[in-house]
């Protein structure tokens, strides 16, 4: 199967949300904190700097967000489809790479403190966890903590 990445307009927005709605209700609770509507998912999708499908085959199997400012970087990841996770590392790696190269020396990321599967791949892809912890919106009656994760180039 070929895995590509590339740039991505507005014209995936409406795709994206809908099939983040399948998803468990724990994502949708953490992506409700940021984005509860399709209208905020919009504005922050347009507001964003740049954003990258990677593709399995013509399959949309992650999406990062990037919020570009200078030599920092916030980057928002959301994986939308089964996929081997050496292929999303490599996509990873392959962006990191390519942002390097264009001044890029920071990147920040807060991630959901039970999304075990996006914390191994940050940490595979060089990021690390600071220590700090943000509460911010509630799944199950219990509050969402949110862990920042970080990667200098």
């Amino acid at each position: 199967m070929k895995i590509t990445y590339r740039k991505i307009n507005e014209s995936f927005a409406a795709r994206i949300w809908e099939i983040e709605r399948t998803f468990p209700e724990w994502f949708k609770a953490c992506n409700a904190v940021w984005t509860p509507d399709y209208d905020s998912y919009l504005a922050f999708f347009r507001n964003c700097s740049e954003v990258y499908g990677m593709f399995s085959g013509e399959e949309l199997a992650a999406v990062v967000y990037l919020e570009i400012e200078g030599e920092r970087v916030n980057i928002h990841v959301s994986v939308i489809s089964e996929t081997d996770r050496k292929f999303i590392i490599a996509f990873f790696c392959s962006l990191l790479k390519k942002k390097g190269a264009e001044g890029v020396r920071d990147y920040r990321a807060w991630i959901f403190e039970k999304n075990r599967g996006l914390k191994k791949i940050a940490e595979e892809v060089g990021f690390i966890k600071t220590g700090l912890k943000l509460y911010k919106g509630v799944s199950k009656n219990s509050p969402i903590r949110w862990f920042e994760f970080i990667r200098r180039q």
